[in-house]
């Protein structure tokens, strides 16, 4: 429940609504004289903070209400059976014989009112009052989906250099055949892409044939390639290996995979000018929904024990926000078979970029994602890019993320484009990044398909700026406060977050000019204050919810338990 339930609000921009009586009743549980009443109240009271922190509650009822929670729960049936479908989840089976028979009085009119109960083992439940015994529901798609990983984590591993395999026959060229292993013959139509170590071309088949060039043809490489056919991947926009191809002498030269729509991600990300000239109506909402779709697809290799490593954006095709497609995965690490290259503005702290035969770790792997969160809410900026520069493996160091999470002092008005950019990101997204790029502790794909959910509903809601260039952060007023320096008493208005971190981490709150004058001349190097304790254990995707919204000054409505 505390995962399923908020996500499916959240899809559908819905709220619970829940009766003004039951908060009331819940508060006077917490003081029953039954330790248990009072320990399972105390439950639901949390519960439903969070619900309400999370936005994802509304409080309704008025003072006119019966006085009893059951008694409220018939006058609403009463209220509304006879216009719209309803459900009522319970364990009181009186409260559910009362509105059975309100069900059956209603039954000529087309509304039903569906009653449901939590049955002995935990399953959903619909109420048989004929045996008053509980009949299990059909199982939600949202539940009984359990992925069963295809290939298993081999890590910290280095592979012996491969045999090569001669290929003493020319490479197929378009308009000429390659083979399937059932000798099924596939004409090369015309040629989507050629690289150095491969050309792709589409096939009569209208599936997208890749060769490779006789250098790049090895034992391991094949073993690879059976591996993955193998054990197909029913991901949506996945571009997996399904099946060999050979040439006319019966040698495997390549695989044919599914064909991929729409344009290099690095067309979006790289080029503020292509992104305005073919996508000029794109927001923020466009980004963040184009990040989810994003970490969904990787979410799901993840669950298969699939490490991707090669985050090469021109390997990310976008048909549209919600519509994206992978190819070249089988450069991808799948059980002994490491990764084969990682692309420098994605290499963890320390790893080799470019061509490699140690398998990739999954820290390793979480620092990439990290990069490729921030390439896509800062498009056009590599995380540890400098001024009249490009970051080279040697540059990608800790110290050198540029961006704060947050200052020890009284922050200034963001100077520079990408500095307001980064300004404008809600707080628990500026957290997470300065997490991962500066001290290596990024996050799952699942937890960044959260985040990006979240920044879409944020951006829905008007709290931030829509804007992919946003030329000043729009701060809502009502998440801002005065904050006066302790040494020259200037006052500053800032974002209520920021204000309440200097209250918890600092001794004294300064302004920039102050900090320098007073702390930084007798301040020791220490990287410790830097660091950030995350609370590992807020897991959920409802606890994430809860620390999204709070990171972004949203005023809490309802009534709280």
């Amino acid at each position: 429940m505390s995962e399923e339930l908020p996500r499916a609000l959240l899809l559908r921009k819905a709220q619970v609504k829940l009766s003004q009586r039951v908060v009331e009743e819940v508060n006077r549980l917490l003081k029953h004289e039954d330790k248990q009443t009072r320990n399972r109240a105390k439950q639901a009271s949390e519960l439903m903070s969070k619900y309400m922190e999370a936005g994802l509650i509304q409080v309704l009822g008025s003072d006119d209400d019966p006085t009893i929670a059951d008694q409220t729960f018939l006058y609403v049936f009463q209220q509304f059976y006879h216009k719209h479908h309803l459900a009522l989840l319970t364990q009181d089976a009186n409260l559910a014989k009362d509105l059975d028979h309100l069900n059956r009085q209603n039954a000529v009119k087309g509304k039903e009112i569906l009653l449901l109960r939590i049955g002995d083992a935990g399953q959903l439940s619909k109420w048989d009052f004929e045996t008053m015994t509980d009949t299990p529901a059909e199982p939600s798609p949202l539940l009984d989906w359990s992925p069963k990983p295809h290939f298993h984590v081999v890590t910290e591993q280095m592979r012996p250099k491969s045999q090569p395999i001669t290929i003493k026959e020319s490479m197929p060229k378009g308009n000429e055949q390659v083979m399937l292993a059932n000798k099924e013959q596939v004409t090369l139509v015309k040629c989507l892409g050629e690289g150095a170590d491969s050309i792709v071309y589409q096939g009569s088949n209208q599936m997208a044939v890749k060769l490779f060039r006789p250098a790049q043809l090895t034992v391991d490489k094949i073993e690879k390639l059976k591996v993955m056919c193998a054990s197909p991947l029913s991901i949506s926009g996945l571009c997996w290996p399904e099946e060999l191809v050979f040439n006319a002498a019966g040698m495997p030269i390549g695989y044919m995979m599914k064909l991929a729509k729409g344009r290099p991600l690095s067309d979006f990300l790289a080029y503020k000018p292509v992104l305005q000239k073919h996508y000029p109506k794109w927001t923020r909402q466009e980004l963040a929904q184009l990040g989810t779709a994003v970490f969904d697809l990787v979410k799901q290799l993840h669950e298969q024990n699939v490490l991707i490593g090669d985050y090469d954006l021109g390997n990310i095709r976008v048909k549209s926000p919600k519509e994206i497609y992978v190819i070249d995965t089988d450069d991808y690490q799948v059980n002994e078979f490491p990764c084969e290259r990682i692309g420098v503005s994605f290499a963890a702290f320390g790893e080799q970029a470019g061509r490699q035969r140690l398998m990739r770790t999954w820290g390793q792997e979480l620092h990439s994602l990290s990069s490729l969160a921030f390439q896509l809410l800062l498009p056009g900026k590599n995380p540890y890019t400098f001024q009249g520069g490009i970051a080279g493996a040697a540059h990608i160091k800790p110290e050198n993320f540029p961006f704060p999470y947050y200052e020890p002092y009284i922050p200034e008005k963001p100077i520079g484009a990408w500095s307001t950019m980064w300004s404008s990101l809600p707080l628990i997204i500026r957290m997470r990044l300065f997490d991962g790029l500066r001290h290596g502790r990024g996050c799952s794909a699942e937890s960044w398909e959260q985040l990006f959910r979240m920044y879409r509903y944020v951006l829905y809601s008007s709290l931030t700026t829509s804007d992919i260039y946003p030329s000043v952060p729009v701060i809502p007023a009502a998440n801002t406060s005065e904050a006066a320096c302790a040494s020259c008493g200037t006052e500053h208005r800032i974002e209520t977050s920021q204000l309440r971190y200097l209250e918890e981490h600092v001794a004294a709150i300064l302004c920039k000019g102050c900090y320098s004058q007073i702390i930084e001349p007798v301040q020791e190097e220490d990287s410790t204050t830097e660091s950030i304790k995350l609370d590992r254990s807020s897991s959920t995707f409802l606890d994430a919810m809860c620390e999204f919204m709070s990171g972004i000054g949203r005023e809490e409505t309802g009534h709280r338990p």
